[in-house]
């Protein structure tokens, strides 16, 4: 069974032209948790080098390499998705973010044949979380499909933070992207203004320049 696990690096609302969305799909369900252990104890947790909710954005250049090998070395080939806001200002909300998701999730369930995917829970108002769910379902996505959780206790979602963190800085820092993660991602780039028309997800994706 194929686990998809997503993760996005920044928000709508934010004043980067790019936003970002990674996908990690995992076969084995117990390899994030190994891949985290792993870290921690390479990298030495006791020490107080490793915080228990691993993040890039607080990572080390250290940890940022190691992960970016395990995920090399264990074959995990992952998908970024990367908005194109055209500078236009869009509000972070369920609304927008289901947009981006419906286009993300149809394409992995059609295309890409996930069987289940775990999404970072993005928003603390249970009201957004529940609105963000209604939205899914009547774009005819199958919810019994979906989980959202927080990368607390999902580790699949720390890897697919890792590797959203790494476009992010790519498309909005101009920060250079490690080779062996531009062998194992594949890339489809995305304008808001097609999002927003709804239409079917495109099958094909490409590198970054």
């Amino acid at each position: 069974m194929t686990v998809a696990y997503i993760d996005e690096s920044g928000n709508l609302a934010d004043k980067n032209p790019f936003f970002i969305v990674a996908i990690v799909p995992i076969e084995d369900e117990r390899l994030p948790n190994r891949i985290i252990k792993r870290v921690r104890r390479i990298l030495g947790r006791r020490k107080g080098k490793v915080g228990k909710e691993l993040k890039f954005t607080s990572s080390s250049s250290r940890l940022r390499e190691y992960l970016v090998k395990r995920l090399e070395s264990e074959n995990l080939y992952c998908y970024v998705f990367v908005v194109d806001k055209i500078e236009r200002k869009i509000s972070d909300t369920p609304e927008n973010y289901g947009a981006v998701l419906n286009w993300v999730l149809k394409e992995g369930f059609s295309v890409h044949n996930w069987d289940k995917v775990v999404i970072d829970r993005k928003f603390d108002k249970e009201r957004d979380q529940k609105e963000l769910v209604e939205i899914l379902a009547k774009e005819n996505i199958r919810i019994t499909k979906v989980k959202f959780a927080d990368s607390v206790s999902e580790d699949g979602i720390k890897l697919a933070d890792f590797v959203a963190g790494f476009y992010g800085q790519f498309y909005n820092k101009k920060a250079p992207l490690p080779k062996p993660l531009r062998s194992i991602v594949s890339e489809e780039r995305l304008s808001w203004a097609l999002i927003k028309q709804k239409a079917v997800a495109p099958k094909g994706s490409d590198g970054p320049d």
